[in-house]
């Protein structure tokens, strides 16, 4: 609910049912979007088109990590290139 009232422009306790001074319960101005928006999720959760967003971040965290790991191989190569040719003799660069 967080990240959909920073996209509304609103606060998060906008969404959620308040209370009158005699204790009784009035809803929220965006209460009706939040429910509208917790059905719609489930729905497509069930629908299996909505993935965990744990799991997504997980995925996206494990791809990053190949990525640098990949990057970090081939500048390892490049530094053991240019070492060895700053190491070799002046006179075998024919």
């Amino acid at each position: 609910m967080k990240a959909l009232a920073a996209q509304a422009g609103v606060t998060r306790t906008a969404f959620y049912a308040k209370q009158n001074r005699d204790v009784t319960k009035r809803p929220g101005p965006y209460q009706h979007l939040a429910e509208e928006f917790e059905r719609r999720l489930q729905a497509l959760r069930a629908a299996g088109h909505v993935a965990d967003p744990r799991a997504a971040q997980i995925a996206r965290i494990k791809t990053q990590v190949a990525e640098l790991k990949e990057r970090l191989a081939r500048r390892d190569e490049s530094v053991t290139e240019l070492t060895a040719f700053k190491e070799a003799p002046f006179g075998s660069c024919n």
